[in-house]
């Protein structure tokens, strides 16, 4: 039966993947000149629109990797893994080094271990999906030609990340079927991630201005860098845990 992926499919995966701790309603935000003003603690304080839900009987399987999900080759997914893997660090690399004294200090995360396979994949899911429609969120408002050339080459590798995970997930290659991405507003990406969040350690809450200055693209490249190196971290936990 074909199955639309939504921001309701993103939000189940997120709970299904981890049992997340309610978190404070988020306060009010100003804007000013289209940008989101935020402080640390009123991130920090941000969650989902749904709060925890305790991982279900399905993630309680414990299947091994192999028997969890098809492969069409044998040693597909691990391959497959460890070259997502390897990626997310190379964004991550190149980023820093884009950024240069720029970039922002690099945050605690939680919640990334996964219990099992299933659990992984769940949460691969949800932070490609993330990745690869925030990349086309952010595009119009760089103003370097370069940086914006750089952004479109790691968005598509996210999305070829994120379509891969979808036909493991038995959905379709593109998010809802369709034949262009949707991109995801700052404030949905943001309340994606925050629940892996621990600290920001001193790095500005992460947003950007809805128009195309120089500095704007720092603000940019350092929201993509803080889902870079979630994403990185994620899979270095994971991967040799479940693909060896």
């Amino acid at each position: 039966m074909h199955h639309d992926v939504t921001s309701t499919d993103l939000q189940e995966m997120m709970n299904k993947a981890s049992a997340i701790h309610a978190v404070e309603p988020r306060e009010g935000e100003d804007s000013q000149k289209g940008r989101t003003v935020s402080s640390r603690r009123h991130f920090m304080g941000r969650g989902m629109a749904t709060t925890a839900v305790v991982a279900g009987a399905a993630l309680a399987t414990g299947r091994s990797a192999s028997a969890a999900f098809p492969e069409l080759y044998s040693g597909y997914n691990r391959r497959a893994f460890q070259e997502i893997q390897a990626d997310e660090n190379t964004h991550v690399a190149y980023l820093r080094n884009a950024l240069g004294q720029a970039a922002r200090p690099k945050a605690t995360f939680k919640n990334l271990t996964a219990a099992n396979v299933d659990q992984f994949v769940a949460l691969s899911f949800a932070f490609e999906n993330t990745g690869a429609r925030a990349y086309t969120g952010a595009a119009p408002f760089i103003n370097n030609p370069v940086y914006l050339s750089a952004a479109a080459r790691i968005a598509l590798v996210e999305g070829r990340h994120a379509s891969y995970i979808n036909a493991l997930e038995n959905l379709p290659l593109v998010p809802a079927g369709l034949a262009f991405e949707i991109p995801m507003p700052q404030e949905e990406v943001v309340n994606n991630v925050t629940p892996f969040i621990a600290s920001l350690n001193g790095g500005v809450a992460p947003s950007y201005n809805l128009f195309r200055t120089d500095a704007n693209d720092i603000a940019i490249l350092n929201f993509a860098l803080l889902l870079e190196d979630l994403e990185a971290e994620f899979y270095n936990l994971n991967v040799q845990r479940f693909f060896r």
